[in-house]
């Protein structure tokens, strides 16, 4: 088992950079590692404690269990609401990552 659950995200999408430091700002570097894959990373993937690997909005799904502090961000949700919130977050995300892909060359946003 490891000692620290890993992200990995686009170091080279501004969306995934704000979301990073949002999620550092609530869990901290002592219990997750944040690992850049610059451009390399076909979805946002997360890595638990126990090893299982999840991407996109099961990542989401699955840090929101692991950092319930990350709901705090959904503070206008009633608590039932805001895992769902942080995903509909996610997927709004997309959205923008795919626009800003088509811009931005160097990212690979909107490539998955």
């Amino acid at each position: 088992m490891q000692t620290t659950a890993k992200i990995i995200y686009d170091n080279t999408c501004v969306v995934c950079r704000y979301f990073m430091n949002l999620v550092k700002a609530k869990v901290g570097t002592d219990r997750a590692q944040y690992i850049p894959a610059s451009g390399t990373a076909a979805d946002f993937e997360y890595v638990s404690l126990n090893g299982n690997r999840y991407s996109g909005v099961n990542a989401i799904e699955q840090m929101s269990k692991d950092f319930p502090a990350i709901k705090d961000y959904m503070y206008a949700l009633p608590a039932k609401y805001k895992t769902f919130g942080l995903k509909v977050g996610y997927k709004l995300g997309s959205v923008v990552r795919k626009a800003i892909g088509v811009v931005h060359k160097g990212c690979n946003c909107g490539k998955h």
